[in-house]
């Protein structure tokens, strides 16, 4: 079951409420969305998990690294 195996955190939570603009109900509800798009694209929805959680747990680094190609 791919639930078990998509762990939902503050950073997946938070980047998942972005992506739909709107609050989800439940972590449940999260990964029946987030699954649900991946296999709509046929991405490895486990892959996608590990990515959101680095994206959100690295986006200040991230951000400061990339400072000079943003246009304020």
């Amino acid at each position: 079951n791919k639930k078990l195996a998509f762990p939902i955190d503050t950073w997946v939570r938070q980047i998942a409420n972005k992506l739909k603009q709107k609050p989800f109900k439940s972590d449940d509800s999260i990964k029946k969305y987030l699954i649900a798009e991946c296999e709509k694209f046929n991405l490895n929805s486990l892959k996608v998990a590990a990515g959101i959680w680095y994206l959100g747990a690295n986006s200040l680094g991230i951000l400061i690294e990339n400072l000079e190609k943003i246009e304020i």
